[in-house]
């Protein structure tokens, strides 16, 4: 599960070359750019739960675009309905990439800082 920038560029340039969202290299670079952006901020929120035994977990909130365990209500399960649960969820790479081709159509620059 990744934890770190690092960890998050890795996943996505995977993500990106599953589905081939880039057109080239520089909009693939510049759109993983603005993902770990996004991630880093307040959009990116998840809480760490470190446990005795050493294991952690990452829990996302309702609304968070983090990946992690999140508790999902789903409405089409039927009789299971009322009984949320736990799943792993990633960040919505799909409504991250319109975003980010609306930022740059709209003549805004998007290159934030190099992470270390």
């Amino acid at each position: 599960m990744p934890s770190t920038a690092g960890d998050i560029e890795a996943w996505l340039d995977a993500a990106l070359e599953e589905i081939r969202l880039a057109g080239s290299k520089a909009t693939g670079l510049a759109f993983t750019r603005y993902v770990i952006q996004q991630e880093m901020s307040k959009k990116g929120r998840f809480y760490r739960i470190h446990f005795k035994s050493g294991a952690v977990l990452d829990l996302v909130p309702k609304g968070s675009i983090a990946m992690g365990m999140a508790l999902i209500r789903d409405e089409e399960e039927g009789q299971d309905a009322d009984r949320p649960q736990w799943r792993f969820v990633y960040p919505p790479i799909g409504d991250l990439w319109q975003q980010f081709k609306k930022l740059t159509n709209s003549g805004t620059k998007v290159m934030p800082k190099r992470i270390k």
